[in-house]
């Protein structure tokens, strides 16, 4: 395992290229996603194609989450809601995994009253059924400092993890339903981190992950890795961190802090050579 952890520190540089075409599209493989976000907003204005409309907010959503830019990555993926609830697009979706700051207690913070509208599938903005919507939201109130916030958000998710009943000739929105539902419960257990007992708990929600789309794992991957660190398996946990980096170099927060923690892992494992590569790393995200 220790050889396999070693060869996937040294692939980190090789993670970051990506075959594209469009000028936006080159500009986001390249690391470049102001530029890209620039590109993709432009094209988007002269666009005439609803599908097309769709994936240039999807690469506007993803440009503005790799950026850090939280509060208006969420926003258009709730503008993609408006248009398309249940889009192919959906796997753009910048879930909320671990709290990045601390909320104030007072009041909401902008984030919490945005995702105040979108929290409930049905009476939101958009005046239709957002499961997708609802589902971020949920996730933003999932870090809240005040309570009744992370009732609302721990009762929709639970409503959230029931995709429903097939739907026939709607093979996308079937397919969509159920990612909300396996992300719906992955959220879930980043509430479930302390209370592991056993190791056979992260490697079931492991094997979950084999039915979530590929673009949709960086998150439940730092899930995972988080139970495993919780009982003492600092070895498996670095594994799970490092494939965010890795394979989703452009979820810089997520992939930021999928580092730090391997990172710190490492130093228990008494590899801190290991750990200052990881740690040089993100000087490269």
């Amino acid at each position: 395992m220790k050889h396999l952890l070693t060869f996937l520190i040294g692939i980190l540089p090789l993670a970051f290229a990506s075959a594209q075409t469009s000028a936006g599209d080159d500009a986001f493989a390249a690391g470049k996603y102001e530029t890209a976000l620039e590109l993709y907003r432009k094209q988007r204005d002269t666009e005439s194609r609803p599908e097309e409309k769709q994936r240039l907010t999807a690469q506007c959503v993803r440009s503005l989450h790799a950026l850090g830019r939280s509060t208006e990555s969420y926003q258009e993926f709730f503008n993609l809601c408006r248009v398309a609830p249940l889009s192919k697009h959906f796997d753009c979706i910048p879930l909320v995994w671990f709290a990045s700051r601390s909320f104030t207690p007072v009041g909401n913070t902008t984030d919490e009253k945005l995702a105040l509208q979108w929290i409930h599938p049905k009476t939101n903005p958009s005046g239709i059924e957002n499961p997708a919507a609802s589902l971020l939201a949920a996730s933003i109130l999932l870090s809240s400092a005040q309570q009744p916030n992370r009732s609302r958000a721990l009762e929709q998710l639970d409503q959230l993890t029931y995709a429903g009943p097939e739907v026939k000739e709607k093979e996308t929105e079937n397919h969509v339903r159920k990612q909300i539902a396996i992300l719906a419960q992955m959220q879930l257990r980043r509430t479930k981190v302390t209370v592991l007992k056993s190791e056979s708990e992260p490697a079931a929600w492991e094997a979950t992950l084999e039915n979530l789309d590929e673009p949709l794992r960086a998150g439940p991957w730092y899930v995972v890795g988080q139970g495993y660190a919780k009982l003492g398996n600092d070895e498996q946990a670095v594994l799970c961190w490092m494939r965010i980096p890795i394979l989703y170099p452009e979820q810089r927060p997520l992939a930021e802090k999928a580092l730090r923690d391997a990172a710190n892992s490492l130093q228990k494992l008494q590899r801190p050579d290991e750990a200052k590569t990881l740690l040089d790393e993100i000087q490269r995200l």
